[in-house]
């Protein structure tokens, strides 16, 4: 189940503004900077260095985020202080230059109770049913298009100029070259207009025996 109303601050406005920053690394000065700095004063592993091996293991053991940031926390705390760690996993993440665009909670569609990482019964209504739990992963989706946009802005423009021009060479005949789509076009021909097709493999979003 996907949320598309993913806003940490409640602000569903999804419209993508030529200002938003797109990139997941800073420029070069800074990454070397970061580079050169040591976990502590007492150890000559960077503090990239040793970033990039614990995100890597807090990835391959596969535990939520509250449970990474309690392991942090708990490296930090037998550290030499002061230390270069970073204290929480949105700490890191900010530190690695990683956008967290997705997060995934679980929940019990009978109550509508939120679970934790990995449960998959339900505490408040007893149900072991595991049809019962719903994961639902939350997107931040103007982040995610802005990204998506940007990076294949070339590749789009050029699509533009075939669609424009009605040359599909490889008679793929895309929806974009169909009658409704070029009248679509004459009529906004001032408008910059994107389709967007989501599609998930055949699978469905529900199971129904109707």
């Amino acid at each position: 189940m996907i949320n598309c109303e993913y806003d940490e601050c409640n602000n569903n406005d999804f419209n993508i503004d030529d200002d938003t920053d797109c990139s997941t690394s800073d420029n070069d000065s800074s990454e070397a900077e970061s580079e050169e700095v040591c976990l502590h004063e007492y150890t000559n592993v960077s503090t990239k260095y040793y970033c990039t091996d614990l995100l890597n293991y807090l990835r391959a053991a596969d535990i939520s985020k509250s449970h990474s940031t309690h392991l942090i926390t708990l490296i930090k705390s037998i550290l030499p202080t002061p230390n270069h760690l970073p204290a929480t996993m949105d700490d890191l993440l900010l530190f690695m230059n990683i956008d967290n665009l997705f997060s995934r909670r679980s929940i019990c569609l009978i109550c509508k109770g939120n679970l934790e990482y990995k449960q998959r019964k339900c505490l408040n209504c007893k149900c072991c049913d595991e049809k019962s739990i719903a994961d639902i992963y939350d997107i931040n989706l103007k982040d995610v298009f802005t990204k998506l946009v940007k990076r294949l802005t070339p590749i789009i423009e050029e699509y533009k100029q075939k669609i424009y021009n009605n040359i599909d060479e490889q008679e793929t005949k895309d929806i974009p070259f169909g009658y409704l789509y070029g009248e679509l076009l004459k009529e906004y021909s001032s408008e910059n207009i994107l389709s967007l097709i989501l599609h998930l493999d055949g699978v469905g979003l529900t199971r129904s025996s109707k």
